[in-house]
């Protein structure tokens, strides 16, 4: 079966479970789960090159703490898309929709969310792995630089880090370091002494209009995404617990892309759900 229609039937078969109230939006629907951790997680070996290393390679115990930084994000996502999905069911009018509308609804939301989307976050994970790799490729006393693709595709903000100059050792690295947004593809290359030039890391970040969500270095950080992503707050406490995918992904919100006029509100989820995510958290270590 090609992965279109494998992901047809797992739509149909949740558009069948949430119509006959046969699961809840507090579920982390396995299927889901492992449609997203699975792919991302082929972005973190690519990036890295490989899936096992030998026992002093720096990417070895990094690939254990990105796993479950994507494990984490994976849960998030699948029981947002739960919610997501339970709300298609109510018309424009407050009704509740037929099964066969709802179904199409759910397929629609559910191709942006597992195939559009997924992209994107494969394209982050392979990215950030790619410049873990990099940075350790580098030693210590090297100068380095940033560097765009250079075609008519580059963003205009990070035109303007084209060139920047550092030592590794220069603490700038540390904010500002690949990808420097979702589907960045700047690169870090080896530099020269003679083009270093002042500079405050903030102002490189205001001028390059690095994203908050991406002002860390993976290599340091040991993540991928973010926890305060909005699609890793879903299960917290916080303020502002929505999902704005243009913040995620440079796109519009999935009930733009849908025209559903529907409102994506933060979760009400089990209490079970959030302690277990709370548990996947607490279990990781993102400091240096």
């Amino acid at each position: 079966m090609s992965d279109d229609a494998d992901l047809n039937a797992l739509l149909d078969s949740i558009a069948l479970e949430l119509h006959n109230e046969q699961t809840n939006t507090g579920y982390i629907h396995p299927d889901l789960y492992n449609r997203t951790a699975d792919r991302i997680m082929q972005g973190v070996f690519d990036g890295l090159g490989g899936k096992e290393f030998g026992y002093d390679d720096p990417r070895n115990q990094l690939g254990g703490y990105l796993q479950q930084n994507v494990y984490a994000f994976s849960a998030a996502k699948s029981l947002y898309q739960m919610q997501h999905f339970a709300k298609l069911m109510v018309s424009e009018d407050g009704g509740i929709r037929e099964f066969t509308a709802f179904r199409n609804k759910v397929q629609d939301a559910g191709y942006i969310f597992n195939k559009t989307w997924l992209e994107t976050e494969y394209n982050t994970a392979l990215a950030s792995a790619e410049g873990i790799d990099l940075w350790h490729s580098f030693s210590d006393d090297e100068i380095l630089q940033i560097s765009t693709v250079g075609d008519d595709r580059v963003r205009p903000e990070h035109a303007l880090l084209d060139g920047f100059t550092a030592k590794k050792t220069d603490p700038v690295w540390r904010k500002i370091w690949i990808p420097f947004d979702f589907n960045c593809r700047c690169h870090i290359i080896p530099g020269l002494a003679k083009n270093i030039k002042d500079f405050t890391t903030n102002d490189l970040i205001k001028k390059g209009k690095v994203s908050k969500y991406f002002q860390n270095n993976p290599a340091l950080s040991k993540i991928v995404f973010d926890e305060q992503m909005p699609m890793m707050r879903v299960l917290g406490k916080t303020k502002g617990n929505n999902l704005f995918a243009i913040d995620h992904y440079r796109m519009n919100p999935i009930e733009k892309l849908l025209d559903t006029g529907l409102d994506a509100k933060g979760f009400n989820n089990d209490e079970a759900a959030i302690k277990w995510f709370n548990s996947i958290k607490s279990n990781s270590s993102y400091d240096d």
